[in-house]
């Protein structure tokens, strides 16, 4: 086996679900914006002009 794995409809949902819940985590989210040099806006501050 090359590691392949036969997914059907019916497994999908619960794999994709699994995988997301443990990909998208809030340090997961932080960090990537770290590493990519990219930041979120900091909408007080945008307001504060206005």
């Amino acid at each position: 086996s090359q590691g392949l794995y036969l997914l059907k409809k019916g497994n999908f949902y619960p794999l994709f679900k699994y995988a997301w819940e443990s990909s998208f985590t809030v340090t997961n989210v932080k960090l990537s914006f770290v590493a990519t040099g990219v930041h979120p806006m900091d909408a007080e501050r945008v307001l504060k002009k206005f």
